[in-house]
This record gives C-alpha cells, structure tokens and sequence, in this order.
C-alpha cells in the first residue's frame, strides 16, 4: 500500500476544495446550512453517497464533535441507506478519527494534488484525443458497472451525476480508442481561473499499457493551455495514481476524510 501523503500548502488546497464545493451546492437539489459545515441532499440520486453527505467546513473540534455529526448524518440523510461525512481539514479529522471508528464508520482518505513542474518525460499523445461526453458514454457505463460501489441503478445514477458535474464545470473529456470503442478517458473541468483533471478511468481490459498516463496527460495539456491559476487533480491517498499524478509534475496540497456507513449491500 502507498505511504500516505502529507499536506504541503493550505493555500491551493483550500481555493481547490471552495471549486468543488462550490459544484456541489450547484448540483443539490436541497443544501442545508450547519454550524460547521453544510447538509447536501439530491433525492433524485439516492444511491449516489456524493450527492447526499454531510460536507465539514469547521477546522477544530471545539466546533464540532463525532457525536453530533453521526446524529446530524442521521437526521439530514433519513431518507437514504447510506451516510457520508466530509471533513475539509485534517487538523480536525485527525481529532475525530477515533470517535467515528469507535462508533464503526469506515473511512477513505483523499489528496488534492496541485500541478507545479513539468513531467517527467515529454508528454506523446498519439492516440488520444478530445471528444464529447457522449462519446465516452458507453465507457463510463462499463466501468461504472464494475465497481463494487455502483452496481445497477446505482451506476446509471453515478454517471448521471458526473453528467451534470460537467454541465456546470465547463467539462471536456480526452479519450483514447481501441477500434471504434473508448478503452480509456479522462476530463478537464474548469471555472473561475480554476481547472481539475478528473475521473481517470482506464477499462480493466485494457489497464497496463500506459494508458492512465496518456489520456491524463491529454487533460493536463488543455487545462496548461487555459493558464488557470491553480490546476489540480484529486487521487485515493492509498493507491498508486497518485504516483502517477507526481510524475507528471502534481505535488500534494492537502488531505480530505469521508467517513462512511454503507448499506449492507
């Protein structure tokens, strides 16, 4: 397993979180404001855990505790089976760490990455290319299929809710192709002097050939051409994209938790 990553710079960390935020609260159909944070709830995507979560702005415990977040998450998220919890900050989640495995929620842990050098070798993008999100439609589905998070109608509400994430971020997706079929993809979202490269998939086929790194790189190089301010990606601080994300000049700037209690299926 990789070793986790530190925070290196609260600055584009804390700009990167407010653009998806931001997105989120967009995309809500109902966004409740709390002491230290904010309740977002989609009805029409139950299934999707990210479109219905409690979402932890505070940066100290003396703000919040284990106890009224798990109450909170009970009371905002009735109407769904699942309960999600995002902590911002890690000078809090460290705190509450504890509590919420005490209290038996799982936990995942994500980077944010912020692009500061050059890659590590020339960038070769034979083979990929821009399309339009339908194009990568049927690629998302298949993966989206595959994963043990999302299977059934909780797929089809997964990538409906990527679909409306890139209405509203000005998303374009690169894609690479075995024949007429997309064996690999990767989208740029930008906002505001703000860019994201996001939701790197490479089907399970087709992993191994380098492909992550070609249709990551695509988006990198269009999201470099809009000369943001700060471009970004997120990654799972425990596996190994985020390897990938460093090679091509990506540099830690801070660490989110989600807690979680998942239905039992």
């Amino acid at each position: 397993m990789p070793a986790e990553t530190a925070t290196t710079d609260e600055r584009d960390f804390v700009r990167a979180l407010a653009f998806e935020r931001r997105a989120h609260e967009q995309l809500a159909r109902d966004v409740e404001r709390l002491r230290y944070g904010l309740a977002i709830r989609d009805e029409r995507l139950p299934l999707v855990f990210f479109a219905n979560l409690l979402w932890v702005t505070a940066t100290s415990a003396r703000a919040v505790s284990v106890g009224q977040l798990t109450a909170d998450a009970d009371r905002a998220l009735a109407g769904f089976d699942h309960r999600w919890v995002v902590i911002e900050h890690e000078s809090l989640w460290q705190t509450l760490d504890d509590g919420f495995s005490a209290a038996g929620w799982g936990s995942e842990t994500h980077v944010y990455m912020a692009h500061r050098r050059v890659a590590d070798r020339p960038a070769r993008l034979d083979g990929v290319r821009e399309v339009g999100p339908d194009d990568i439609l049927a690629a998302q589905e298949r993966f989206t299929q595959t994963q043990p998070w999302s299977t059934g109608d909780a797929g089809r509400q997964v990538v409906e809710h990527h679909r409306r994430f890139g209405a509203v971020l000005d998303e374009r997706c690169f894609a690479a192709y075995v024949g007429d079929d997309v064996c690999a993809y990767a989208k740029l979202r930008h906002l505001d002097g703000v860019a994201q490269v996001e939701d790197v998939v490479v089907l399970t086929e087709h992993r191994g050939n380098g492909l992550g790194r070609l249709v990551t790189t695509a988006a990198l190089v269009a999201g470099i051409a809009l000369d943001p301010e700060l471009l970004f990606i997120v990654a799972d601080d425990n596996d190994w994209p985020k390897q990938l994300y460093a090679r091509l000049g990506f540099e830690p700037v801070g660490r989110t938790r989600a807690y979680h209690r998942l239905p039992p299926a």
